[in-house]
């Protein structure tokens, strides 16, 4: 039963850690995986502080600006991920955000997806795929080597 365990049980969580790393680096607003995502610079369209009710009659604000895209089609679209940007509903940061691009501005995003996202990079879920990955990828060695001497 012992051997068992520690000859698949390893190289599971192993592979469960990998699975997770691949899972931990598409998910957020942007995705850590979109760090090697195209770059484009488009012109700001509209720039707004938007408030919203919340619940216990409180609101929150949140910029939103607003970009043509894809170019030349008239559409205009709102830029993903500007959200953890101002903190999440600070008005002072909303408001300094859309300040710093008024409408007619050029504004650098990442097309992820097809969609136009803000370009930052969230560094501790990067770095929570990338550590994932790498102690997966040294588990699921060990499981490999474990269950190989314990033939």
């Amino acid at each position: 039963m012992l051997t068992g365990v520690l000859r698949y049980g390893v190289l599971f969580v192993g592979l469960l850690f990998v699975w997770f790393a691949t899972l931990s680096a598409r998910w957020g607003e942007p995705p850590p995986v979109s760090l090697f995502s195209p770059r484009q610079t488009l012109t700001v369209e509209t720039a707004t502080v938007v408030r919203s009710p919340v619940g216990n009659g409180t609101t929150r604000t949140d910029p939103v600006i607003t970009v043509e895209w894809p170019r030349d089609s008239g559409t205009q679209v709102a830029i993903n991920g500007l959200l953890a940007l101002t903190q999440r509903g600070n008005a002072e940061r909303a408001r300094a955000l859309v300040a710093d691009y008024p409408p007619g501005s050029d504004i650098r995003v990442r097309i992820v997806g097809g969609q136009p996202m803000a370009n930052r990079q969230d560094l501790f879920r990067t770095a929570h795929a990338v550590f994932l990955g790498l102690m997966g990828s040294l588990i699921a060695g060990f499981g490999l080597v474990l269950n190989r001497a314990l033939k």
